[in-house]
């Protein structure tokens, strides 16, 4: 009797799909305006993520990984910023409401998720977009999330950024967007 538990529990466990984040096809982005009415694009472009149970996702960005399109400007924004000498990653964890395996057509869900990011943690709300195909699963922001430098300790780092660029203002709120791609393996 044990014997045979136990290859149901090896079976059982064995015929879960494992599902990995696919970082070529994924994207993390956020907007800062400077001076008032400039934008500039910023990119995250090393992403991780680990998938529990099917439906606990932990998704962990690599500051040090900034891309403005400014090499000097990536730079300033991994110290003055993000100071990744002590704070490289920033992670962003959730629990979706159905598992990943049973999840048919496309579904919108609005999700609680923890961010921590430079030391701090904040609630957030995800508006997630989830679209599934025969051997993936796209994750996409249907709004973007407003992050506040203020709620993270960011401020200090974000006005040394404006006087060292000599300029009049750095917006002090942040739009956030992202497509994650999950992969069956």
């Amino acid at each position: 009797m044990n014997k045979l538990l136990i290859l149901l529990a090896f079976f059982s466990t064995a015929c879960f799909s494992q599902w990995q984040l696919d970082a070529e096809k994924s994207e993390v982005s956020f907007v800062s305006t400077k001076n008032l009415h400039f934008r500039e694009v910023h990119r995250i472009q090393q992403i991780s993520a680990t998938i529990a149970q099917q439906s606990k996702v932990t998704i962990e960005l690599d500051l040090s990984s900034i891309e403005s399109g400014i090499p000097i400007r990536n730079e300033r924004m991994k110290t003055m910023l993000f100071d990744v000498a002590n704070t490289k990653t920033a992670t962003l964890s959730f629990t979706l409401p159905v598992a990943l395996d049973s999840l048919e057509k496309v579904a919108r869900y609005p999700l609680t998720a923890l961010l921590s990011l430079h030391g701090k943690s904040q609630e957030v709300t995800l508006d997630m977009l989830l679209t599934p195909a025969a051997d993936s699963i796209t994750g996409t922001l249907a709004t973007p999330v407003i992050i506040n430098a203020a709620d993270f300790g960011l401020v200090a780092g974000i006005d040394a950024l404006q006087k060292v660029a000599g300029l009049s203002s750095i917006g002090h709120s942040v739009p956030v967007s992202a497509t994650l791609v999950l992969t069956k393996s």
